[in-house]
């Protein structure tokens, strides 16, 4: 290739600069570059792209065990919780009202009523020390987690020290600390043994619209065709 273009005797080629790309934008008619502007920020794109610097904060993740790669199989509706949040536009104190107490809400359809219940993924998520044998203790690790995570996503400052004892120089003092863990420590977010001292995420099973209905039932239907199909074959052996 090189002696090829060596033979051929091709100039350099012309290489543009900052200069020049930033005075061909100011060419740019002030209404185009509005509406290229609007079209990015109204792209999903866009809100995949910052709905990330969320998801860091909720400390998302698609399992849920430190050390063990446990899936977390309905994390993916966390996060697509997010992205739609801020692909709408949803005001922020909505946002964060629908991430403590979603379940709490209601709503004026199921899907809704779902959104809101998936939004409180935010309390779920998490490395939980799902093998822990000691249940109060693991209890109120995710208590401590749930309240340290509302501090630095939603105040910008870490709570858990105040679990222990009081700092001279936090505004958080530990009378303050247990009286929001308190709070949480009366929800259930694990639940049960799933084998020996494994523990499982609470799950809630989300209100289906009519149209998601008449969609399961087309799979189901589906599903069954070829199960029946299958068995036809493995007979006809």
């Amino acid at each position: 290739m090189d002696a090829f273009l060596k033979e051929c005797g091709a100039g350099n080629a012309e290489r543009g600069t900052i200069d020049n790309a930033s005075d061909s934008a100011h060419r740019v008619p002030q209404s185009a570059l509005e509406r290229l502007v609007d079209r990015l920020l109204a792209s999903r794109a866009f809100a995949e792209r910052w709905a990330r610097h969320w998801l860091d904060l909720a400390g998302y993740a698609d399992t849920i065990e430190i050390g063990r790669a446990i899936p977390a199989p309905n994390a993916w509706r966390y996060r697509d919780y997010v992205i739609n949040a801020v692909h709408a536009d949803k005001p922020y104190d909505q946002f964060i009202r629908e991430q403590v107490a979603g379940d709490l809400m209601g709503g004026d359809s199921a899907g809704q009523v779902a959104e809101r219940i998936t939004a409180t993924g935010f309390l779920a998520l998490g490395p939980w020390e799902l093998v822990n044998g000691d249940k109060v203790q693991l209890r109120m690790d995710v208590v401590d987690r749930q309240v340290n995570r509302i501090g630095l996503a939603m105040l910008g400052m870490t709570f858990s020290c105040a679990r222990c004892h009081d700092h001279k120089f936090d505004p958080v003092s530990q009378a303050d600390y247990h009286a929001l863990a308190g709070i949480f420590r009366s929800t259930i977010t694990l639940h049960g043994r799933l084998s020996g001292v494994f523990s499982a995420i609470n799950e809630t099973p989300l209100p289906e619209t009519p149209a998601q209905l008449v969609e399961r039932a087309k799979q189901f239907e589906a599903y069954e065709k070829r199960l029946a199909d299958a068995k036809a074959q493995s007979q006809s052996l």
